[in-house]
């Protein structure tokens, strides 16, 4: 029977579409309404609570997602490194997509007014590696004060706040923000209680393959960030080059043809880097992603044999390299050369050997 659905977003800044990550995060969300609406409930829920009912959902999509609250199970994400690269300073989060670097943070009951929202935006600011925020919360939030009953807009307060932070000329926020407003109620289409829609005694909430498919969907095979960082830093350098050729193994990101060399610039996480932690698997259904990602690496290491039999020369740029964009360079140059009389002229040059 279909069911209306009280889950709405709002996405910041407002001059750009919402990170491609929106849809799939917010069908979770709704996936999931019967179990986190406050209808039937003298006051709202926990935010443990809303997260315990989400988090299957937002784990089949790829988040690593709070156990519980014991150290081991926590997420957490590094502001500042220290020595051999130790993590220094850490914030917690509820969870963390490593392939989308979009953090996720629920907050219920007295989040708003324990300014719970605030410390979520600011936090969030020095995350390393998060571009992307979602940060749910109660479309309201229903309590007593002084005996009375009263109404919290929590969804629409937040809303405020990330309007003044994204539109004020003297802020540069450094993440994209999706502001999610879930239901405390509930409208059907009929008079269904929401016990029609828990599942009955421990079994599990039902799959979301809708999700998965958009998921999926979503995920760029090309033109990722990463490349295209790398593209813009050979160009400014004054190579030219082909890029996603189809005529070869693995369809290379970057294809330099007079030179028979060829570039793959890797995701951290999809590809397995075994030198970041970003490339680490997940605890979450730890045996699929183990296989996936055994299964990515072997695909990967049997493209760069076919075309090195071929007589092409690769190399592979992984995502986390480009932080430093100076060893990049030189990388790059030792690799092709310098940039040939063909190639047009540039303002910068390959640093000398």
């Amino acid at each position: 029977m279909k069911r209306m659905s009280n889950v709405r977003f709002t996405s910041f800044p407002r001059t750009e579409p919402p990170p491609p990550c929106t849809l799939a995060v917010v069908e979770a969300f709704r996936g999931c309404e019967p179990a986190i609406c406050t209808k039937t409930l003298q006051k709202g829920l926990t935010s443990d609570a809303v997260l315990a009912a989400v988090g299957p959902a937002l784990a089949q999509l790829g988040f690593l997602v709070e156990g519980s609250k014991l150290a081991v199970d926590k997420i957490k994400r590094p502001v500042f490194f220290g020595e051999n690269g130790s993590p220094d300073l850490q914030y917690e989060i509820d969870a963390f997509h490593p392939e989308w670097r979009c953090g996720l943070e629920i907050e219920a009951g007295r989040g708003w007014m324990g300014n719970a929202v605030y410390r979520d935006l600011v936090q969030a600011l020095v995350m390393v590696e998060l571009e992307t925020l979602i940060l749910a919360v109660a479309n309201s939030y229903r309590y007593k004060s002084s005996g009375r009953a009263t109404i919290s807009k929590d969804y629409a307060n937040t809303i405020a706040v990330a309007d003044a932070l994204f539109g004020h000329s003297r802020i540069r926020m450094p993440y994209q923000l999706v502001v999610i407003g879930y239901s405390n109620y509930s409208v059907f289409t009929s008079a269904m209680s929401n016990e029609a829609w828990r599942p009955k005694g421990n079994e599990p909430w039902p799959d979301v393959p809708t999700v998965r498919r958009r998921v999926m969907a979503s995920i760029r095979a090309k033109d990722t960030k990463p490349e295209i960082k790398v593209r813009q830093l050979l160009h400014g350098l004054g190579y030219r080059f082909r890029t996603h050729m189809k005529g070869l193994p693995g369809t290379p990101d970057l294809a330099f043809t007079r030179r028979r060399k060829v570039v793959f610039v890797h995701g951290c996480f999809w590809h397995g880097h075994d030198e970041c932690g970003v490339g680490r698997i997940p605890k979450t259904r730890s045996e699929h992603w183990r296989r996936k990602l055994e299964a990515n690496k072997a695909r990967d290491v049997k493209y760069l044999g076919a075309l090195e039999a071929l007589g092409w020369n690769t190399i592979v740029v992984w995502e986390c390299q480009l932080a430093d964009s100076d060893s990049l360079r030189r990388r790059l140059c030792a690799f092709l050369g310098p940039p040939s009389l063909t190639d047009a002229s540039s303002d910068q040059s390959c640093p000398s050997r």
